[in-house]
């Protein structure tokens, strides 16, 4: 999972303040982005975009999250990031 600390390493300092379900309602609302399980994943908010993380474990099952009309590149960094964390967390 991508840790503060991870994240931190790589320069991004995330402000924590949702976990597990309450992310998806600040994420839809465009407040945050997310990195969600598969069973929120499946729920398909209209209004969010899901990717899967496809270097992440396969029985954890993980997306990114995002806003549909958050085109920032805040957005962009994030899942370069947390994608290339997942890659590179065995190294």
């Amino acid at each position: 999972m991508c840790s503060s600390s991870s994240c931190n390493r790589v320069g991004i300092n995330p402000d924590i303040r949702a976990r597990k379900r309450k992310a998806s309602p600040l994420v839809a609302a465009g407040s945050g982005i997310s990195i969600v399980l598969t069973a929120a994943a499946e729920c398909q908010r209209e209004e969010i975009v899901y990717r899967k993380i496809e270097d992440a474990d396969e029985a954890m099952g993980l997306y990114l999250a995002w806003n549909r009309q958050d085109a920032s590149p805040l957005v962009e960094r994030f899942a370069r990031t947390a994608k290339a964390l997942f890659k590179n967390r065995d190294k």
